[in-house]
């Protein structure tokens, strides 16, 4: 896949990366963060210690692709036990 990244995607939170007929839609650092309801400077931890979150990285711009967020936020759901149930 190659990675399309364009001043115009990059404002609006949009960058694209092509894929034969599939568009992809990643995060700007600020973006992630509010998505997953952290601090930035969390995301920048992690992306330092190269835990938890896999990133993009062109230059200076640093970019999280929605599917990997909405994996890191399923990885920490709990189910808990049925109250009351009984078999």
């Amino acid at each position: 896949a190659r990675f399309r990244f364009t001043t115009a995607n990059y404002l609006y939170g949009a960058a694209v990366m092509s894929n034969n007929a599939r568009s992809t839609k990643f995060l700007t650092r600020r973006e992630a963060a509010s998505y997953i309801y952290r601090h930035v400077s969390t995301l920048d931890k992690w992306r330092a210690d190269k835990i938890r979150l896999p990133f993009y990285k062109d230059g200076k711009n640093v970019l999280y692709l929605i599917d990997d967020l909405d994996i890191h936020l399923n990885s920490k759901r709990i189910e808990p036990i049925a109250y009351g149930v009984t078999s």
